[in-house]
């Protein structure tokens, strides 16, 4: 996975500095352990809620989308 994720990562990173702005990219990768995935692709109930809470909360907070 980290031969498709990491490029792909990479891409997103380059868009968003590209975007002047308009874009953020949550950055996801390194937030789950090996325990947090229900399989290859798609993180366990626990884990869509590390995401939630350490990835996109955070994120909307400093764009003033939540509290």
């Amino acid at each position: 996975m980290c031969r498709i994720v990491d490029p792909f990562d990479a891409v997103l990173r380059q868009l968003e500095a590209a975007a002047t702005g308009r874009t953020v990219h949550a950055k996801r990768c390194g937030t789950l352990a090996t325990a947090d995935w229900a399989h290859e692709i798609h993180p366990t109930p626990n884990g869509f809620k590390k995401i939630a809470e350490h990835c996109w909360a955070p994120l909307l907070r400093s764009h003033g989308l939540a509290t």
